[in-house]
């Protein structure tokens, strides 16, 4: 790490003077030569942008989208723009982020990440498309795809939790399904006034199979209990007093991060870390076991007679075959 940026990250409010590279994605590179720019090309540039010695990257909306504001009239959060890539390349970088997360684990000069979306939302979840083929079917022979596709998520949240730096989630918008997860991974968590938070897998007829762990950590047995297995929508003040964040934001949301990095910057490094080594270590069963069996449960489930028709559901925008209405089945 050069010297500017040792200076940046000294500082209490380092991120508003660290320099920002902002990507759009359309024109950054054209990984497959078609004229419009894509994923794919800005995995290839991950070693230009780390040369440039810039302290983070911001992208702008990838989404499906009509394109009549500039690619934030997204049509579908949970999808990626077919001119701009696929989910596989999604998850792509999706590892080159865990990869970054392992870099940000051997420095020694790294004192906080922020994490944060883009486009007016935190994280709406994970998309099932590539899914699509599976759900309802039951598995042949041999080890089960689903299972390392969804355990790959929790190695992500695994990743996040355990980085020796403090971890603050700063949250607009939809919080949703495995955004819980990146939400309950973060040290500190500030949330805008209108932001939102839901928990809806088993309404889908799915199980919230990676992030329940980190549910249960944030949020202790008996309200993790009701909030998974209700699939319930939270507001921001709502959130605050179940625990599952820290505060709600007065006013701006950027304003607001600068309270917990004004109280890190007084904190040892190393103390930090040792610290969250040891809550880790408290316990009582390893996470990574835990995991495993999340995975498993979630492919045995998807496979399951639920999974089909509660994505349908969804998906028409009308209740699941065994919702209740004034306690009859619908």
């Amino acid at each position: 790490m050069n010297q500017r940026r040792r200076e940046v990250f000294d500082l209490p409010g380092w991120w508003r003077q660290a320099v920002v590279y902002r990507i759009y994605p359309r024109s950054f590179a054209d990984a497959n030569a078609d004229g419009i720019g894509d994923l794919a090309g800005i995995t290839s540039r991950v070693d230009y942008l780390r040369d440039l010695g810039i302290d983070a990257v911001w992208l702008s909306p990838f989404y499906p989208s009509a394109l009549a504001d500039g690619g934030y009239d997204v049509d579908d959060y949970r999808n990626v723009d077919p001119k701009i890539g696929t989910l596989d390349e999604f998850d792509e970088m999706v590892a080159a982020l865990q990869a970054a997360c392992e870099r940000a684990r051997a420095s020694d000069d790294l004192r906080v990440v922020v994490l944060r979306g883009a486009g007016g939302h935190f994280c709406a979840g994970g998309s099932l498309g590539s899914f699509a083929g599976a759900i309802g079917q039951p598995h042949a022979h041999g080890p089960d795809p689903l299972v390392g596709v969804n355990r790959a998520y929790g190695q992500l949240l695994q990743a996040l939790s355990t980085l020796p730096q403090l971890l603050i989630a700063a949250v607009q918008g939809a919080a949703m399904g495995g955004g819980i997860g990146l939400v309950c991974a973060a040290d500190h968590v500030i949330a805008a006034p209108d932001a939102t938070f839901a928990t809806p897998e088993v309404r889908l007829g799915i199980v919230p199979a990676q992030i329940a762990p980190f549910v249960l950590r944030r949020l202790g047995e008996a309200r993790a209990r009701d909030w998974l297995l209700t699939g319930q929508r939270w507001d921001a003040a709502q959130a605050l007093r179940a625990g599952l964040i820290h505060a709600v934001a007065e006013g701006d949301l950027d304003a607001a991060v600068q309270v917990p990095l004004r109280a890190i910057a007084a904190a040892a490094p190393r103390a930090v870390a040792a610290t969250k080594r040891l809550l880790d270590e408290a316990s009582a069963v390893p996470l990574h076991a835990v995991l495993d069996q999340a995975a498993l449960a979630f492919a045995h489930n998807l496979r399951g007679p639920e999974a089909g028709p509660g994505l349908q559901a969804f998906a028409a925008r009308r209740a699941a075959p065994w919702a209740l209405q004034d306690g009859v089945q619908a």
